[in-house]
């Protein structure tokens, strides 16, 4: 049986439907360079929204096409006192 692409449960289409997202390749992009910082990569795309932005990376980090590290510290705030 020939595979129909345009069959909803066809698993490619899962794929199609990602990159295909409005903010996708933008985020792709920026992180081809190296990890980013949420606010980073906000800044460096424009016109994202804060929660648009969590909610592409999450759905990228489930697929598996990124990967997510958090980290303990606060970017540019000393820990000593």
């Amino acid at each position: 049986m020939k595979p129909n692409v345009r069959d909803p449960n066809f698993p490619t289409r899962a794929v199609l439907n990602r990159v295909g997202d409005r903010w996708t390749a933008l985020i792709v992009l920026v992180l081809l360079d190296g990890p980013r910082r949420f606010t980073h990569l906000r800044r460096e795309i424009g016109g994202i929204s804060p929660t648009v932005l969590s909610e592409t990376l999450r759905r990228l980090e489930r697929d598996g096409i990124v990967t997510r590290t958090a980290h303990a510290e606060i970017p540019g705030v000393s820990s000593t006192s």
